[in-house]
């Protein structure tokens, strides 16, 4: 296991570093206020507080940086996107992120090291068509307790338990498929109570670069490797 330590530094930085005390994240935050504190509120956000005489300001939360999950009440913005890991082990930035596109609409997006494609909603449907407004220029989204999501452009969905009153998160996982987890009081585990893409072959560059997706409900998504072909030839190309 490796070790990191979360240390908040004199001068209002929050800084993340690694056993060998080397910095792999930090807040950049600068403050010269003598009375700093970091404070994690019961909504998940962590803030970082700076007080003058009888004055306290947020100098820094972490709901303005979600990363790949979106807590209940964490506004989903133009500037605080959701982007997925690269694994369920390695959590740095992976290939799929939900954002809010330039013309105000939510959407999904592959971003792999030679391409990049938007994959929901279906790029040739017009927003109009599938109930998505395009003139509402707040661009922003936000998850209830009660499991309702509802965004600025129209998008809008349930989960499966609604409306009860839970501990919920919404995650853009490694698989590039967008969920929502409740937290499930008597198992103690988070639970899969909505997701957004049933058909996991539809997510562009699930099966990596020359590979082709194939789903069975029972097996599951399977990747295969694309045929090759032989030259008997020049004229003659047989599989």
């Amino acid at each position: 296991m490796v070790h990191k330590v979360l240390s908040l530094w004199k001068d209002g930085n929050v800084v993340l570093t690694d056993a060998g005390g080397t910095i792999i994240w930090a807040t950049a935050t600068l403050s010269s206020s003598q009375q700093l504190h970091l404070k994690l509120r019961n909504n998940g956000n962590l803030v970082l507080l700076a007080s003058k005489s009888t004055n306290t300001t947020i100098i820094w939360q972490s709901f303005d940086s979600p990363t790949d999950t979106l807590l209940t009440l964490q506004p989903l913005t133009e500037q605080a996107s959701l982007v997925s890991s690269r694994s369920t082990t390695n959590h740095s930035s992976g290939f799929y992120k939900l954002y809010f596109d330039n013309d105000n609409v939510l959407r999904l997006l592959y971003k792999g090291p030679t391409l990049s494609s938007v994959y929901f909603p279906e790029p040739w449907r017009l927003p109009m068509d599938i109930g998505r407004s395009t003139y509402n220029v707040t661009k922003t989204a936000v998850l209830d307790s009660f499991g309702r999501f509802t965004s600025s452009d129209g998008f809008q969905f349930r989960s499966t338990d609604h409306p009860k009153k839970l501990f919920r998160r919404l995650t853009m996982d490694p698989d590039g498929n967008l969920r929502l987890y409740s937290f499930d009081e008597k198992l103690k585990t988070w639970q899969v109570t909505w997701q957004l893409i049933p058909q996991p072959c539809t997510v562009h560059g699930i099966c990596g670069a020359n590979s082709a997706c194939n789903y069975d409900r029972v097996v599951g998504r399977t990747c295969y490797c694309l045929k090759g072909f032989k030259v008997k030839d020049p004229n003659d190309w047989t599989q």
